[in-house]
C-alpha cells in the first residue's frame, strides 16, 4: 500500500471538502474514527514507513529530516491521541465573535471558515 505524495495531497483536499460541510458531530465522529483506525492499522503504518525511511536514506536525506519521517508505536499513539483532543474541542467553524464596534454603529464580526489544504 504504497500512497504518492500528490495522492496524499489530493486525499487531504478532498477530506478538508467533506469536513468544511458536515457538522460538527460527524466530524467528531470522523475523527474518533480515524484515531481507531490509526491504532488498528499501527504495523501496516509501520511497515510503509520503514519503505520510505529506506527512500529517505537512499536519497541522502538528513539525520534530522530520517528523524521527522520516522513513525513509530510511541508517534502513531500520539496522532491519535492529537484526533481525540481535536475532537474534543469546540468546532470554531462557522462561530461569529464580535471585535468591535465602529463609531457609526456598525458591528464589525469575525468568522472561522475552514481552512484549505
Amino acid at each position: 500500500m504504497h500512497h504518492s505524495s500528490s495522492t496524499l495531497s489530493k486525499n487531504a483536499a478532498e477530506a478538508a471538502r467533506v469536513l468544511s460541510v458536515i457538522d460538527e458531530a460527524d466530524k467528531n465522529a470522523v475523527l474518533f474514527d480515524m484515531a481507531v483506525s490509526l491504532r488498528e492499522h499501527t504495523n501496516q503504518i509501520i511497515t510503509a514507513n520503514l519503505e520510505d525511511l529506506q527512500l529517505a536514506n537512499e536519497n541522502g536525506l538528513s539525520n534530522a529530516m530520517i528523524d521527522r519521517l520516522t513513525l513509530n508505536q510511541e508517534r502513531i499513539e500520539a496522532m491519535a491521541e492529537g484526533l481525540e483532543t481535536v475532537a474534543t474541542l469546540p468546532d470554531p467553524v462557522g462561530v461569529e465573535r464580535e471585535i468591535g464596534t465602529r463609531p457609526n454603529g456598525l458591528k464589525i464580526k469575525k468568522m472561522r471558515v475552514p481552512l484549505g489544504v
